[in-house]
């Protein structure tokens, strides 16, 4: 008699458990579809894409400031990585190098690399 009632509370026990987290896991759903993004939430539509460029200032890892205006005239790709990335830095790194070899690979200009 003593291991049924033992055999009982330790089920009602698991049972409670799996309860509890179902219900959390209920909310968490419930908090996670309510915080993700739509295309319905996003201003703006086809007709007017959000604007990309403009004036910038960027320290690099010597304290030297760059600005926009020190590159005009010049072709120009910011490109913000990572410092150790084996797995996408590559891939990247491979467009960018097939960009600067289409631009001129330095033949016709001077490529210059700034690393913040």
């Amino acid at each position: 008699m003593q291991r049924k009632q033992r055999n009982l509370f330790i089920l009602g026990t698991i049972s409670l458990a799996v309860g509890l987290f179902a219900i959390l896991g209920v909310i968490q759903t419930k908090n996670y579809l309510n915080t993700t993004a739509t295309s319905q939430d996003i201003k703006g539509s086809q007709e007017t894409p959000p604007s990309i460029g403009g004036a910038f200032q960027l320290v690099d890892k010597d304290g030297k400031v760059w600005k926009d205006t020190d590159f005009m005239g010049k072709p120009l790709l910011v490109y913000f990585g990572y410092s150790y990335c084996p797995d996408i830095c590559p891939t990247a790194l491979s467009h960018l190098t097939q960009a600067v070899e289409e631009l001129g690979g330095g033949e016709s200009h001077s490529t210059h690399f700034y690393y913040p």
